[in-house]
């Protein structure tokens, strides 16, 4: 018992050590379609007239295991701006919003981050009926089709590849290779009507798919 008496002070001192990171705002801007007309390949190209998407949220997180300091991170529960993560995250931007990917740059608003390097990304993607919104005519082999699809996606994004920095009055870019998540979809089916919707064949399916892989999102902290 005297040798455990011992060991606590030694120990709280050791928890004491690591500084309180600074918890800082961030910008968050999402960056939008460079051109309305995408090449998915294999003779098929996209003129977009209209995209949207609903973002829910986008956390930031570290791995506590990567330099052994799962104490630290640990002792910050009660500090960190974020929840999904527990007690791992260590930035945060809450929404829901709306994004016109037809826009070059939209300001979405204001999130959360504590100071210091993080490791990974995830974002959260709306469930609402009208969640995603794409519209446009499809030209396949020479044809044209339109295009609609509106649906919810309901998903989150995780295990994004995160690019940190800035860490002194970071903006935070968020990105989507949209041409990228569409070549899941099946642009030469024949659809039910005289538009291609998301009802026809595993179009939603696809849709979902091409939206949940991380490849095609991107995020990073960057100075302004």
């Amino acid at each position: 018992m005297t040798r455990l008496l011992t060991l606590l002070p030694l120990l709280a001192g050791c928890l004491d050590t690591p500084p309180e990171p600074e918890l800082l705002l961030m910008a968050v801007h999402f960056y939008g379609l460079e051109a309305d007309t995408l090449t998915l390949g294999s003779g098929v190209e996209l003129h977009i007239t209209s995209a949207r998407l609903e973002i829910d949220d986008v956390g930031l997180y570290r791995n506590p295991d990567d330099d052994g300091s799962w104490w630290e991170v640990v002792s910050l529960a009660n500090a960190h701006p974020g929840h999904a993560h527990a007690s791992e995250v260590w930035g945060e931007f809450r929404g829901p919003v709306v994004v016109d990917l037809m826009q070059a740059s939209t300001e979405l608003g204001t999130g959360t981050v504590l100071q210091g390097a993080m490791q990974g990304a995830w974002i959260g993607l709306g469930g609402q009926d009208d969640s995603l919104v794409l519209e446009g005519v499809a030209r396949v082999d020479g044809q044209e089709r339109g295009f609609s699809f509106v649906m919810p996606v309901d998903t989150v994004v995780d295990d994004l590849v995160f690019h940190d920095v800035a860490t002194v009055a970071p903006v935070l870019h968020l990105g989507l290779a949209l041409e990228q998540a569409l070549g899941f979809v099946d642009f030469r089916q024949e659809p039910a009507g005289d538009i291609l919707t998301e009802e026809d064949g595993t179009t939603a399916h696809a849709l979902w798919m091409g939206l949940s892989q991380p490849a095609v999102w991107t995020v990073a902290l960057r100075a302004p």
